[in-house]
């Protein structure tokens, strides 16, 4: 049985199949995700190694080459590796071969570098192990001002309330704050004090790293009563440190404050930011793939409030670089400007091609049509190909044949 036979057959069939496809189409259409970016999927992956004071060459000899080292026995699908080290900070892309796992990547990464810890420098953290894509672009970026906090407090705030807050929306990736100093407790050593005491650098970070230490504490049952103990074995404030004992000399003990000062300090400033002439952090979001890029925007654009609440008083928090706004207007334009064009200009600069292709289009359909009706007809035919034969044997003329038809 042909196709056409069996349309003709089961036309309420038809009609109902052409009805469900109409329905999925159009429910596939409205849940269709928009996007601005296409998507697509390079197997890369970055290991970011820091150690704070090494200079490059020893980043890249010491650091670097013993994990890519490590990497040719236990990572799976390396197409090549590219290093590049800075000072204090090496990082390597690995490019992998068209269709590896990534995620697996990530995890083989990880495991090696654990595994090569033991031979670099003393009291290196493990490297962050990130995946890359083309489509991890930044798509809308939230400056930090106030009139009345420096840039370190801004970046500070950054760090530890606006990050975490952003974490809830599906697909956005928040990297650190640029601008202001990162925070960190710093110890400023006096040479000639340590020098006239006959103590080292060494020596007071051996007493930091002694007296500064988390245990858990437990309980004491005394009596009838279980008491919480809690140990004065890590400092709660700034200026408990430089209480600590450094070393005996002679008959009198020297403490940190002897030697060092320590205080609520940064880390050396390597960028800064200025919004609208005031020291300003800025942060950058980015999408991580497969997530629409409308979307993490608009569920960014739906946390600020609730961020806002969050920060101190004076601090404004407003979204620049939106990549939403430059591809669709937030907002119709209140006042409208308007132009008399010829009409023949207007076909031949804008819709010329438009016409051409619907002209096209409809050409194409006619010829579908004139198809279909061409077969409707050949199968009409054909099943009255007995009908005719009979009328031709007992005489009929071919005018009434061809009438009949």
């Amino acid at each position: 049985m042909s196709l056409v036979q069996y349309v003709l057959k089961r036309p309420y069939t038809v009609v109902a199949v052409l009805i469900l496809i109409g329905l999925l189409g159009i429910g596939e259409a409205l849940r269709m995700p928009v996007d601005i970016f296409p998507e697509m999927d390079i197997p890369v992956c970055s290991v970011v190694w820091t150690y704070a004071g090494m200079d490059a060459l020893d980043i890249q000899n010491r650091i670097l080459t013993l994990h890519e080292r490590q990497m040719a026995s236990l990572v799976d699908n390396i197409a090549r590796i590219e290093a590049t080290s800075y000072e204090g900070v090496g990082v390597e892309k690995v490019y992998l071969h068209e269709g590896a796992d990534v995620t697996r990547a990530v995890a083989q990464l990880a495991s090696s570098a654990l595994v090569v810890l033991k031979y670099m420098p003393p009291n290196i953290t493990p490297p962050l192990v990130i995946r890359y894509g083309a489509t991890d672009v930044p798509i809308i970026q939230l400056s930090l001002a106030s009139n009345s906090l420096p840039d370190t407090a801004l970046n500070d705030l950054g760090q530890n309330i606006i990050r975490p807050a952003l974490a809830v929306v599906h697909g956005a990736e928040v990297p650190y704050p640029y601008g202001g100093k990162p925070r960190v407790i710093m110890a400023d050593l006096d040479q000639q004090a340590l020098q006239a005491r006959g103590l080292t650098a060494q020596d007071v970070s051996n007493a930091l790293l002694t007296q500064n230490v988390i245990l858990p504490a437990g309980d004491v049952k005394i009596g009838s009563l279980d008491y919480l103990v809690a140990m004065n074995n890590s400092p709660d404030v700034i200026e408990a440190i430089n209480s600590f004992p450094i070393k005996q000399v002679g008959d009198r003990e020297v403490f940190m404050r002897d030697v060092a000062h320590v205080h609520d300090g940064f880390q050396v400033q390597t960028n800064s930011v200025s919004v609208d002439g005031v020291p300003g952090a800025l942060m950058t979001i980015r999408n991580t793939g497969g997530v629409s890029t409308l979307a993490v925007i608009n569920g960014i654009r739906a946390v600020l409030p609730e961020i806002r609440h969050m920060l101190p008083a004076g601090v404004r928090i407003k979204p620049i670089f939106d990549q939403f706004s430059q591809t669709m207007p937030l907002i119709f334009p209140k006042t409208l400007t308007l132009g008399i064009l010829p009409l023949d200009e207007m076909f031949k600069s804008n819709l010329a091609n438009t016409l051409y292709l619907l002209l096209g289009s409809v050409f194409v359909l006619l010829f579908i049509a004139c198809v279909n009706v061409s077969s409707l007809l050949l199968a009409r035919a054909v099943k009255r190909e007995t009908e005719f034969v009979i009328r031709a044997s007992i005489g009929a003329s071919r005018e009434s044949s061809r009438t009949r038809a």
